[in-house]
């Protein structure tokens, strides 16, 4: 079986982290709306949860 690593760029991971803490607002943790999210972007939930927090670190929001 063959891992299939998918490449995102920059400005798609930045979009999938607003889009998860836009809708973290209406869910009762940050994991939640990663879970939400992800499989509608095609994204690994653990990949967006990492790229949610880069996001949040280099805005200063953490």
């Amino acid at each position: 079986m063959k891992n299939k690593s998918k490449r995102f760029r920059p400005e798609f991971r930045d979009r999938a982290a607003r889009m998860v803490l836009e809708e973290e607002k209406n869910h009762p943790s940050l994991c939640s709306a990663v879970m939400m999210i992800a499989p509608k972007l095609d994204i690994h939930p653990d990949t967006l949860s990492k790229s949610t927090r880069l996001h949040e670190r280099a805005d200063g929001l953490q």
